[in-house]
């Protein structure tokens, strides 16, 4: 799949912030049904699914919807999304694998294979099952819900012991196939453009894919930093001549720098991950 790169949470009732969301350059939106819907709420976000995601999948947004937990909980949720016609949800809180079994399980018997999931690890009861979380099939996304974490270990959400669990988390899921979304910033901090800038620009560097977001001043920093450059991409153009050149002889240099096997293939990945940005081709 591709890796979206912003990730954009809405209240699930919030109408106007919806229609707000559907003129965004954003990749995915998130219906919320948890956190910032209050619990008198909750059969209302419900009833109204279907009317937003029907209202994002016409301006050809995809639509994840973010379900409550414990997963008795759940179920009335993950049944309304869907039904909405939902093309992903988000799973929050996951403590283990057995609790993903428990939501596979659900979700295959409302005839919903296809489905994506993405994963929340928002305790340190689920870090510390991180790998039995990860390596789960039923996940194609995951990320680390700062905010509870921090709560959970008494830290802050920028704290480095929060950085660290996310830097942990990257090889886990690059190793399972799952892509791994995050930032080094605060998402509460929406107003410090430059803090959330540098923390996405943290993130990219150590293997995030993307972000979350919680306000639409976000989406464009993160669509901006965890693109690839112009630059970037005129490098990974370059490698990839300068191989095809040299009819794929080994280790080669170019420009004081060795070309092999694994350089070449970081070239070849980021080409082929972001088409979009391939408009031409640079001789070596």
């Amino acid at each position: 799949m591709t890796a979206p790169r912003t990730l954009l949470f809405v209240p699930a009732t919030d109408k106007k912030r919806v229609q707000k969301a559907s003129t965004l350059d954003v990749d995915v939106v998130i219906l919320d049904l948890e956190d910032s819907i209050p619990p008198a709420d909750k059969n209302k976000a419900r009833g109204v699914l279907l009317e937003q995601v029907s209202s994002l999948k016409s301006a050809e947004i995809p639509v994840y919807v973010r379900v409550n937990a414990p997963f008795s909980l759940m179920q009335k949720d993950i049944h309304a999304a869907l039904e909405a016609g939902a093309n992903g949800l988000i799973v929050p809180k996951i403590e283990s694998a057995a609790m993903l079994d428990s939501v596979a399980e659900f979700v295959a018997g409302n005839g919903a294979q296809s489905t994506r999931v993405m994963g929340l690890v928002e305790t340190a009861r689920g870090v510390a099952r991180l790998p039995e979380i990860v390596g789960h099939k039923l996940l194609s996304l995951i990320a680390i819900g700062d905010e509870d974490l921090a709560t959970d270990l008494g830290v802050d959400p920028a704290s480095e012991t929060i950085v660290a669990v996310k830097t942990a988390l990257v090889p886990l899921a690059v190793a399972n196939g799952v892509l791994p979304i995050g930032t080094a910033a605060k998402l509460s901090d929406f107003g410090d453009r430059n803090a959330f800038e540098e923390g996405c620009r943290r993130a990219r560097a150590w293997g995030m894919c993307g972000t979350l977001c919680i306000h639409p001043v976000q989406v464009e920093i993160a669509q901006r930093i965890y693109a690839p450059t112009q630059q970037e991409i005129e490098w990974a153009l370059t490698i990839v001549a300068a191989s095809e050149a040299s009819s794929g002889k080994g280790a080669l240099g170019l420009d004081g720098q060795m070309i092999d096997a694994p350089i070449l293939a970081r070239a070849q990945r980021l080409l082929a991950t972001n088409p979009e940005k391939v408009v031409r081709v640079k001789e070596p």
